[in-house]
């Protein structure tokens, strides 16, 4: 370490300029060297994380003293390898995160009952959920999917399967009422759609599957009700989730409808040293237009969200360190956090 300090420290103008090129070579070789580098789980391509894990990758990496690799998978796998320290933060759904957290459901084995630590880093942009069909089909409402082929088994990715629980659930229909098909991943199982082997698939508003869906047949999202009734059906199964109105002209969406959405959180694995968060929501915090730019759904993915009452998760004691420096830490926000850590106990 100490000769590429030494090396870094040159003076380029004591060279000639035929060596300009190959003292910037050496910079760059020296900061790649020094960076630390840290893993950010972000789900395959084709659903709504992928391209949000690979710009926030850019803006940090860009800004800031930390690399950030993107590894696109999904929470069944990302959370193990929380364990290992093979990943060191990841873009979920939080609901599922909470389940693989309390080792509850289809995290119940791989975690032998123990669950899976990790905590809050910041909240996102709010992302759009609801089933989504082709145009072309005769599918109008979530009723009508009753004894149709519907994808609500996404094996490892069981994020995608809870947002299609919810979805039949406000609806009055549970998975008895269709015929389950099972896939490997999210965007399996739009593609399943676009090939007509279901007729209905769990859809994240704007994700390019979807786009291609609506290339190929037409896509139709599903309005998902926004009444007392339906609102605490989605609270009881998804305590993140909540009613979304999605405006007309996205693809899916031909007049303006109320769908589920919850705030995209970011979560690590506990054991991440609070320096390394605390720069990471820094690098974030100070550069969130970049992201926008990179992603346009992402203009929403602005520092008042990060902070936030509707974290289910507790928040790493890095990032509270960070918040109360910039006096978003609010009272009601450190007694929430206190209740979840009490939830956990």
């Amino acid at each position: 370490m100490k000769a590429c300090i030494n090396i870094c420290n040159f003076s380029i103008s004591a060279y000639p300029r035929v060596k300009l090129l190959t003292g910037i070579l050496l910079l760059v070789f020296c900061h790649s060297t020094i960076a630390q580098r840290i893993v950010l789980g972000g789900n395959p391509q084709g659903s709504q994380l992928y391209p949000i894990s690979q710009a926030i990758s850019s803006v940090v990496t860009n800004n800031s003293e930390l690399r950030v690799d993107v590894l696109p998978q999904g929470g069944s796998v990302l959370y193990p390898m929380m364990q290992t320290n093979e990943v060191d933060l990841a873009l979920v759904n939080p609901m599922d995160a909470l389940s693989a957290l309390k080792g509850e459901d289809s995290y119940a084995g791989p975690s032998r009952g123990n669950g899976f630590p990790m905590v809050t880093v910041m909240l996102g942009s709010p992302i759009g959920l609801s089933l989504v069909a082709a145009a072309n089909a005769d599918i109008r409402s979530v009723a009508d999917l009753a004894d149709q082929r519907v994808v609500a088994d996404y094996g490892a990715f069981a994020s995608a399967g809870l947002t299609a629980q919810v979805v039949l659930a406000a609806a009055g229909l549970d998975l008895n009422d269709v015929d389950l098909v099972t896939v490997s991943s999210y965007p399996e199982g739009v593609r399943a759609v676009i090939e007509g082997r279901a007729v209905a698939s769990t859809g994240s508003v704007g994700s390019s599957i979807v786009r291609e869906l609506e290339a190929s047949r037409g896509a139709r999202y599903l309005e998902v009700k926004n009444n007392f009734a339906t609102n605490q059906v989605i609270k009881k199964l998804g305590a993140a989730f909540y009613p979304f109105r999605l405006e007309a002209g996205q693809p899916g969406v031909e007049e303006a409808i109320w769908v589920i959405a919850y705030d995209i959180p970011i979560v690590a694995r506990p054991n991440l040293e609070d320096e390394t968060v605390y720069k990471f929501v820094s690098a974030v915090w100070d550069n969130y237009t970049e992201l926008g730019q990179i992603y346009n759904p992402l203009e929403s993915w602005t520092p008042e969200r990060f902070a936030s009452t509707k974290a289910i998760i507790p928040y790493h004691p890095g990032a509270i360190r960070f918040y109360r420096d910039k006096g978003v830490w609010t009272d009601d926000i450190e007694a929430h956090n206190q209740s979840l850590i009490e939830d956990l106990q």
